[in-house]
């Protein structure tokens, strides 16, 4: 056995294959619309599963900071309009519970004219609690008062039913994000024992990987073929038509993933493969490798374990930000880790794939989320670019060097320093762009 095989086992034990396959099931998986108002719309579906009415005396929206600030201002799926209450009425009156984040798939907007007369019985509070992603969605009408509470990840239930009586699921973690301690031999490890482990996988157990690649492709094309949302990436497509722009690499990852966001940000009902409770990351996590795979035709199993990497790497860096963070994860995390994905797909070595990540973050790491809205395709135009240019000059050599910034000798320690700054430096900095929003 070698001496890095060693190291891994040592580490990471034998069922770390498993565990990888099981976290990418587990957080890369199909979601329609944007993922904080998906929660509270699924939260609303599931409340009125239990109240034996289509109408309500008041509805409360219990949100953490985060989710209220990402759901506030996003397109609702099968609507035109906007708004947390706007989700939690749509999921309350049409979500489909058992669809999980695609609980808005069947939403049609001619049934919604009674919306305006109940805006003003729902009422929206910020919840006190530490947890990134916290929604309870409580309903009082004449049968009674009934609520559902989902906790840690998007689509994670921890109660529901009568509040007299509810189904609770599992105590609260004091964990704010969830499942760490079921994949902590993941987060403990270094970033590339990771991807070792993922290049031994079979190719059969890890070409699901491509599902995402394929449906955020296709999302990608529709953005193209018309302006939505802001129209960054049918921008860009139009300057690269008339010469203004060039056509290369990193601005066909640019295109791709400006126009994808687009589409979700404008609020359309298509799905897009989500990766660690976002889409948007799924955006940034897959399509600059999508852009690479489209020139340099890489084999399907080469593909899928670089989406495979990226996926995982992404979420070994929200495992340090958060799940929900100050800082633009569907930039700076997603970013960095389809970069790493596509350093290992040219054949990089560990120091020029760890090299990319570090380039990313040197680069991009102020990227702040200041919520959802059509103005993120800018963000993941930018974080894509980027992505592949930080992996083309780590491919040369050109890698950030340690104490440049928050760049620290190992990978590792550089994500913990970028945790910091998102949990501890930027708390404040999070709370002041809500009270911006909410007064806009």
């Amino acid at each position: 056995m070698g001496e890095i095989e060693e190291t891994v086992s040592s580490k990471v034990g034998i069922k770390m294959k498993d565990l990888i396959l099981r976290l990418l099931k587990q957080e890369v998986k199909p979601a329609m619309g944007c993922t904080e108002p998906v929660a509270i719309a699924l939260a609303a579906a599931k409340v009125r599963q239990f109240c034996n009415s289509a109408d309500f005396e008041q509805m409360e929206l219990i949100l953490s900071a985060n989710i209220f600030k990402n759901g506030l201002a996003v397109g609702i799926p099968g609507t035109s309009l906007r708004g947390l209450e706007v989700a939690a009425l749509v999921g309350f009156w049409q979500g489909d519970a058992k669809a999980g984040l695609e609980v808005l798939h069947s939403v049609d907007e001619s049934k919604m004219a009674k919306i305006d007369g109940h805006l003003p019985k729902v009422k929206v509070a910020i919840a006190d609690t530490d947890k990134k992603v916290f929604v309870r969605v409580r309903v009082k009408n004449g049968n009674g008062t009934f609520q559902a509470t989902i906790a840690d990840l998007h689509d994670k239930f921890i109660d529901y039913g009568d509040v007299r009586d509810l189904t609770v699921l599992q105590k609260e973690s004091t964990n704010s994000d969830g499942d760490a301690d079921e994949f902590a031999k993941i987060f403990e490890a270094d970033v590339y024992d990771l991807i070792q482990e993922i290049e031994k996988i079979p190719a059969s157990e890890i070409l699901f990987m491509l599902d995402g690649a394929k449906m955020n492709e296709a999302v990608a094309k529709i953005g193209l073929s018309q302006r939505m949302g802001l129209g960054v990436g049918y921008t860009i497509k139009e300057l690269v038509e008339e010469g203004r722009i060039g056509n290369h690499l990193p601005m066909m990852a640019s295109e791709l993933t400006a126009a994808a966001a687009d589409v979700r940000m404008s609020g359309a009902d298509i799905p897009v493969m989500s990766s660690n409770g976002s889409g948007n990351n799924g955006l940034t996590a897959i399509l600059p490798l999508v852009a690479y795979a489209k020139i340099y035709n890489p084999d399907d199993e080469k593909l899928a374990k670089a989406v495979a990497i990226s996926h995982v790497v992404n979420s070994y860096i929200k495992n340090s930000i958060g799940r929900l963070s100050p800082i633009c994860s569907c930039g700076v995390s997603a970013g960095a880790s389809s970069s790493a994905g596509l350093v290992w797909l040219m054949g990089g070595n560990r120091q020029q794939i760890e090299g990319a990540v570090k380039n990313v973050f040197g680069n991009v790491a102020g990227m702040l989320c200041d919520g959802a809205k059509n103005g993120c395709a800018l963000k993941l135009s930018t974080a894509a670019y980027f992505s592949v240019a930080s992996a083309l000059f780590a491919s040369k050599g050109t890698i950030i060097a340690a104490g440049d910034g928050i760049i620290a000798e190992s990978l590792r320690a550089t994500i913990h320093n970028l945790g910091k700054v998102s949990n501890r430096g930027l708390f404040a900095a999070d709370r002041a762009m809500i009270e911006v929003m909410q007064a806009n």
